[in-house]
């Protein structure tokens, strides 16, 4: 593969389009789900292994596929497309230093990215706001998901989630709106609509930071140094809910 390949293919507005849409289905289902059981407050059934999985699968599924789309639409050869609507690694070497360099990226973001959400925590409380914790992050830390459900829970927020989300988000969102709009425009819109994406009010700040970070990861590394990042943030997350015996809010970080 060649330097020219690699630039001329890559995701166009149309790809763009179908990724903001598949997000914002995700995000409607997700509220009309949490609004049916009771609120967005009130304690959620964990789902079962297989229904887990399968959430966690199918945004990948998707934006593997249009990807693929995408790839086939441009000139060249399909595989060369792909890896460039994508931004793969050129070898099996780089994509583990990308990976082992974006995990340790991810967790050393996590401090700064709470400390972020806490101060928008503490700007919000008086307004009525208060966040809780995300019911993922809940089930797999109070005890009331089994083995399997945890496992299952795991692979979507530490695999699946993180490669899924960056395929769409990136690959597909950020390539296609920078074809259409511009690089910088590409970055602040597409990361205001990740982190709008996740319906926590408080985390808006730290995501849409987070969210630039891993467009400029995808850009100038690869997608496996920003898929590897999201990962660690995710792990990072876990981490410092566990030292916090489990759910004391984020604000602790200003005290």
């Amino acid at each position: 593969m060649n330097g020219a390949e690699r630039q001329e293919a890559g995701a166009s507005p149309l790809g763009a389009l179908l990724a903001a849409l598949f997000g914002l289905a995700g995000s409607a289902g997700a509220a009309i789900a949490a609004f049916r059981a009771g609120g967005p407050a009130a304690p959620q059934r964990v789902p079962s292994p297989a229904a887990t999985l399968a959430a966690g699968v199918l945004p990948l599924a998707f934006g593997l596929g249009a990807a693929a789309f995408e790839a086939r639409r441009a000139p060249g050869r399909l595989l060369s497309n792909f890896a460039s609507v994508l931004r793969l690694p050129r070898s099996p070497g780089a994509a583990l230093r990308h990976a082992t360099a974006g995990l340790a990226a991810g967790l050393c973001s996590v401090l700064p990215l709470l400390w972020t959400t806490a101060a928008a925590q503490r700007v919000l409380e008086p307004l009525g706001f208060r966040e809780t914790m995300q019911d993922s992050m809940r089930w797999m830390l109070d005890g009331g998901a089994t083995a399997a459900q945890t496992f299952a829970l795991a692979a979507v927020a530490f695999a699946l989630a993180p490669l899924g989300e960056e395929v769409l988000y990136r690959a597909l969102l950020l390539g296609g709106l920078e074809r259409a709009w511009g690089r910088s425009a590409a970055f602040v819109y597409s990361a205001a609509f990740f982190a709008a994406l996740h319906l926590h009010l408080s985390f808006l700040p730290a995501l849409f930071v987070l969210a630039l970070a891993l467009g400029l990861a995808w850009r100038r590394l690869s997608i496996a140094f920003a898929a590897a990042m999201h990962a660690g943030f995710n792990i990072g997350n876990i981490a410092i809910a566990i030292l916090l015996q489990y759910d004391p809010g984020p604000a602790f970080l200003l005290h």
